[in-house]
């Protein structure tokens, strides 16, 4: 009996063992089968995330504490930073050899407050260094190209704290490069506008003989410029005929009150003083100045074709007044501004005009010096049209020399028993065949013996030959280059060529020069131009068309 019942129980055991190893492997294969579901799930999951970080434009990539680049990342992480292999490497070290060394340490500066718990992730936003920096990537051509890049960072919190960094790269080089473009299309409108606005004043003819006179000085120092001199001197030669050039135009300039070329001119002339004062002066160092001259004619080639483009507009707005249409009315404001200045620049000009010009040019310079002038001029008609442009420049110059150097403050005006305002004149008379032209001012005159010591003082003579020299001589000093009793530099005195312009100008048309001088009374200018010169220019110029 005890035997069957021991069977029994080692038989229900037995089942009640079979029974229960079914339950487990009916378990193990349930667990399975959802094992097998999560792993499909996780393969669909890891494709859907590859197609992603293979389709997306920006770079994604998680960044770790220790700086490393995590194991997956977009594909457009590799063509933005130009490399093959970014899994595990340092971002720092990417970044090294792409940005400069300030941005790198103000970068991990950077990432250090973001990793920290304590400060605000939305208020140190504003502080990223990465925000569209521009980088240096190295093509497997071995050439560097620039770009424009984006970084944008955000914390990934694992049980309340920064684990990593999501980081997000855009490539925002084209955007960059657009948004240049337009700011720079939007100030050269900005620059046209404000030139055009500038030179409204002007008197049509007076423009046009200005931007004539403009081409033809700028054309000469282009010529000069492509001369091939060699030797210190010889370049520094060149550098005073290039000042001689640039300097009228800024006279001419200032005689029409147009400070924009004005401003461009003095430009000129100090670069042309910095190379006057360098010890050897070699052809290189004219480099800057063609520069400085290709941005001075295309600003006046500008000027000439914004000119042509309002005056086609006038045109176009008179035809359509003529025709009837409604345009003419929308367009009145602006053919008002540009009528009788822009159309007709090819009108003569007239005598009131040349007077008129350094009239204002007169009380501009005084009012500069804190000084009282009036300018008279007579008898420009007598002026041949061939030299005009060159007897303007000379009287510019003179009358520049006149108001700055020569015409005291109205206090020792006063004090001297002179009128608070001071007198030039210059006059224009027929001399048998030649013309004769004098300038003259009431002002302090040509002191002998200032113009001895800074002679001296120049290095333009030494001490023992202005000790000989007769009146005559140290008057005729005024005359050499890089000459001037100035002691400041602004924009009508202190360079040393206005004098040297007259001199270069006189000798071009075979003109004489004498001066009478009294100090504190009067310096006077007679200048005589030969008849013969007049023609023969006019001939040839005639014969040019």
């Amino acid at each position: 009996a005890r035997s069957n019942q021991l069977r029994q129980i080692q038989i229900g055991g037995i089942l009640a063992a079979l029974v229960l190893f079914g339950f487990i492997i009916a378990y193990f294969l349930r667990q399975l089968r959802t094992l097998q579901r999560q792993e499909s799930d996780l393969k669909d999951a890891k494709v859907e995330t590859d197609r992603i970080l293979e389709t997306v434009n920006d770079g994604l990539f998680l960044l770790d504490r220790e700086m490393k680049i995590g194991n997956q990342h977009s594909a457009s992480l590799n063509r933005i930073f130009a490399a093959e292999e970014l899994t595990g490497r340092s971002f720092l070290a990417i970044l090294r050899d792409i940005v400069p060394e300030k941005t790198l340490t103000t970068v991990v500066d950077y990432l250090d407050l973001l990793f920290g718990d304590r400060a605000n992730e939305q208020l140190i936003a504003d502080l990223n260094p990465l925000d569209e920096v521009e980088v240096f990537i190295d093509e497997d051509s071995g050439e560097q190209r620039v770009k424009y890049l984006s970084f944008g960072f955000k914390r990934v919190s694992v049980d309340n704290a920064v684990a990593q960094l999501l980081v997000q790269v855009d490539d925002v080089t084209r955007q960059v490069k657009l948004a240049n473009e337009l700011r720079e299309s939007n100030e050269q409108a900005q620059q046209q506008f404000d030139v055009l606005v500038r030179v409204l004043h002007v008197e049509p003819k007076m423009l046009s003989d200005f931007l004539d006179a403009a081409e033809r000085g700028l054309g000469t120092i282009n010529e000069t410029l492509k001369e091939r001199s060699i030797g210190h001197n010889n370049n520094l030669a060149k550098v005073d005929r290039i000042f001689r050039e640039i300097h009228a135009l800024k006279g001419d300039a200032a005689s029409l009150n147009l400070s924009i070329f004005v401003d461009r001119a003095q430009e000129f002339e100090d670069e042309l003083s910095r190379l006057k004062n360098q010890a050897t002066l070699e052809g290189g160092d004219f480099l800057p100045l063609t520069i400085r001259l290709d941005e001075f004619m295309t600003q006046i080639a500008s000027l000439r074709l914004l000119i042509g483009r309002l005056a086609d507009l006038q045109a176009l707005v008179a035809n359509n007044r003529d025709d009837g249409a409604g345009l003419a009315g929308q367009a009145a404001a602006v053919e008002s501004q540009i009528e009788g200045h822009l159309l007709n620049l090819a009108m003569p000009g007239t005598t009131s005009e040349f007077d008129r010009t350094l009239q204002d040019l007169a009380s501009r310079i005084a009012v500069e010096n804190d000084k009282q002038v009036i300018f008279y001029s007579e008898g420009e008609d007598h002026m041949a049209e061939s030299i005009r442009s060159d007897v303007k420049d000379i009287i510019i110059q003179l009358l520049r020399n006149a108001v700055v150097h020569g015409i005291e403050q109205p206090t020792q005006r006063r004090e001297q028993g002179k009128p608070s305002a001071g007198f030039v004149w210059a006059s224009f008379e027929p001399e048998g065949d030649d013309l004769k032209v004098t300038f003259r001012d009431d002002g302090r005159g040509l002191d002998i013996e200032q113009l001895k010591r800074r002679a001296v003082e120049q290095g333009l003579a030494s001490a023992a030959a202005v000790d000989a020299m007769s009146a005559q001589q140290a008057i005729a000093l005024i005359f050499k280059p890089g000459f001037s009793t100035a002691h400041s530099v602004d924009d009508h005195a202190g360079r040393g060529v206005g004098m040297d312009v007259v001199a270069a100008r006189l000798r071009s048309l075979g003109a004489r020069i004498g001066i009478r001088n009294r100090p504190g009374r009067f310096c006077e200018f007679r200048m005589t131009f030969p008849r013969a010169v007049q023609v023969a220019t006019y001939v040839a110029e005639s014969a040019e068309g």
